[in-house]
């Protein structure tokens, strides 16, 4: 099995680098991406995910219109990065 992650950020991220300025494109704009990949996805095995840092960046409520704007375009996973929050100790 192989998979493709469609991420909604602006500008490249340097792996291990820290997310500060990272910005989000519009839903819009991302659920145009994730059509994109799905429309050319020639090999039905290959799994598309949309990964989304919303989370962390704008809070749940972003998080959670983006995932289902994005899920109602068919993509096969969600991955929602980031928490809200600092962890209880």
């Amino acid at each position: 099995m192989t998979g493709l992650s469609i991420e909604e950020h602006t500008g490249p991220l340097a792996f291990g680098q820290p997310d500060t300025g990272l910005r989000l494109v519009s839903i819009e704009e991302g659920v145009g991406k994730m059509r994109a990949a799905l429309a050319a996805r020639s090999d039905p095995a290959l799994v598309i995910t949309a990964r989304t840092p919303s989370l962390k960046l704008e809070g749940i409520e972003s998080a959670v219109a983006r995932a289902k704007a994005y899920a109602a375009t068919g993509v096969d996973a969600i991955h929602l990065t980031g928490k809200i929050g600092k962890p209880d100790i």
